[in-house]
């Protein structure tokens, strides 16, 4: 009897919007799909320790953009897997009778303010993704990627844009009491013109507060870039001051490049003071392939060539030398845990080599193989990390 009554008001609902549209509607429908293999060799630096990893990882998305008039709602679900991995609560999903799960990625609303031309509201799940991502990123290279529970307020003016945003990271007291919730406030400034050497200029400020620990953590950050190029050179710079709990901290990044030919060669320095919050950078993007290291305590530069072969063949080949600016703190993993002694007094952390082959079949589909060897340098080497670290992968990318 209920499978009857839903599927009759189904029948119903249906005949009404598409018999009797009530709105003039849009509805744009996109999506794709990424599969990865991945082989990782001696993470830990230490070859007499068996630590050899390979995995196949997906990542299907469908976006659902519909809009009314000015309301706009974009509802983008994800099907994220690592091949034959068991799921919680689930157990085996592969070559047995259960499906792994559906989840969403993001899921908003946008409207005007107030029937203000200039101002919108985004409120839901979404994707913050500003300047290069050193400091707020989605993470594409994830099977995953990051998204954000936030409000944001777009306002518009010529050639700037200034977005307030408010993100609840953690909330640790919507069903019974607690000490506090992490949340991140931010507001980014950004201007996009057309000027000779200089079309990007960002200003950015953010407020990371932590009160789910104790001591709690209220960071405060402020933060300038600027990005340009003409028919040769091209260029970016991004300095970001950090008030920790009146402590501060650091990082700068620049890069210089020139295209001649078919190449392109270029020369990046970046550091970070020793407890610099990287907070929720990009991966894979900055700091080496092999996603070593995080912004934090480092200094060091790239030097990378670009080659266009074809227009369908384009190969990058980058070096990296990284150091710990301070000798008073350790090294830092990606995910932010020390590596290495806090008592050694050198600084070279190591060294890496990244090839990348992207090879675009079509505007639809396109190939990427890469590759990355990590060097200990002799701080890591003093510290019981003596052994090269590689890192291989081979994609395909659908975008529809």
């Amino acid at each position: 009897m209920t499978k009857k009554v839903i599927i009759s008001t189904l029948s119903f609902v249906s005949l009404i919007f598409f018999h009797f549209p009530l709105y003039s509607y849009e509805a744009n429908l996109s999506g794709g799909g990424r599969v990865r293999y991945e082989s990782i060799s001696n993470s830990d630096f230490v070859s007499n320790v068996e630590d050899y990893k390979s995995f196949t990882g997906s990542r299907f998305w469908l976006n659902g953009d519909f809009k009314v008039s000015e309301y706009h709602l974009f509802f983008q679900p994800q099907f994220s897997r690592t091949w034959g991995l068991d799921e919680a609560g689930v157990g085996s999903t592969s070559g047995a009778t259960n499906d792994p799960r559906l989840n969403v990625h993001q899921a908003y609303i946008q409207f005007p303010f107030l029937n203000m031309e200039n101002v919108s509201l985004k409120l839901g799940r979404q994707e913050f993704a500003y300047g290069d991502e050193l400091v707020l990123g989605p993470v594409g290279w994830s099977n995953v990627g990051r998204s954000f529970d936030a409000l944001k307020a777009e306002m518009k003016y010529e050639d700037w844009q200034l977005d307030l945003f408010s993100s609840k990271l953690s909330d640790k007291n919507s069903t019974s009491p607690s000490d506090g919730d992490r949340d991140l406030h931010g507001a980014y400034l950004s201007g996009r013109r057309d000027k000779e050497f200089l079309q990007e200029t960002d200003l950015y400020f953010l407020n990371l507060n932590e009160s789910t620990t104790n001591p709690r953590v209220d960071l405060l950050a402020y933060g300038l870039r600027l990005k340009g190029h003409d028919d040769s050179w091209d260029y970016r710079f991004e300095f970001t001051q950090e008030d920790i709990d009146s402590e501060f901290e650091n990082q700068g990044d620049a890069e210089v490049g020139y295209k001649f030919s078919k190449n392109r060669l270029a020369f990046n320095y970046f550091n970070a003071s020793k407890a610099y919050n990287q907070m929720y950078p990009t991966a894979h993007k900055w700091l080496g392939a092999a996603d070593v290291l995080s912004r934090k305590n480092i200094e060091g530069f790239q030097v990378k060539h670009g080659y266009q072969w074809s227009e369908s063949l384009r190969t990058d080949l980058s070096y990296f030398n990284f150091s710990r600016q301070s000798t008073n703190a350790t090294a830092y993993t990606f995910s932010g845990a020390a590596l290495g002694s806090t008592t050694l007094t050198n600084k070279e952390v190591g060294q890496e080599f990244d090839l990348i082959l992207n090879y675009i079949q079509s505007s639809e589909l396109s190939y990427q193989l890469g590759g990355a060897q990590f060097l200990p340098g002799k701080y890591l080497k003093d510290s019981g990390y003596p052994d090269s670290f590689l890192f291989i992968y081979l994609q395909v990318l659908l975008k529809i």
